[in-house]
């Protein structure tokens, strides 16, 4: 999967500006609520991928709700890497070795990303974190283009909220 983030970090910088404006909080640290949200957002993806459920024969929800909660931890992942610098980014990321993870190493890619978001600290561990996260999506059968194109459908969501005062 190619992923190009540029035009994706533009738009959230105008996002987050437009939140910190609407909601007097320019100049404030908002980073350890930032961190706090993209743990809730990957909890909620979680649950919606349901691969912890192991008392359930449930299936995971349909893919544009799993895809909607993905791209709220792009938002949030974004907003943090625009903390600490990342103004650019384009990588590459490759099928894993394995065709297809199951539920328990999808548990576990997502504790790992819970449990490293404390750590996001510096650009260097926020573009690693960002890559496991497109590891994640392929591992999801997410392509970038279904990504990029409900991160501006849900872009546009957030500044109507905002605009009626979410």
């Amino acid at each position: 999967m190619n992923v190009n983030l540029n035009e994706i970090i533009s738009t959230q910088i105008e996002l987050d500006n437009f939140i910190e404006k609407n909601h007097n909080l320019i100049k404030r640290n908002l980073i350890s609520r930032r961190r706090l949200a993209l743990i809730i957002e990957i909890s909620e993806l979680c649950n919606e991928v349901r691969c912890f459920k192991f008392w359930s024969l449930k299936k995971p929800s349909h893919k544009d709700i799993i895809l909607d909660e993905f791209v709220d931890c792009l938002h949030f992942i974004v907003s943090i890497g625009l903390y600490y610098g990342v103004d650019k980014m384009k990588f590459t990321v490759s099928k894993s070795t394995k065709n297809k993870k199951d539920n328990i190493q999808l548990s576990k890619t997502f504790t790992d990303l819970i449990s490293s978001v404390s750590s996001l600290n510096n650009e260097k561990k926020v573009k690693a974190f960002i890559k496991k996260l497109f590891q994640l999506a392929i591992d999801l059968n997410l392509t970038f283009n279904e990504i990029k194109k409900a991160y501006f459908s849900k872009n546009e969501i957030n500044i109507k909220r905002q605009k009626e005062n979410y």
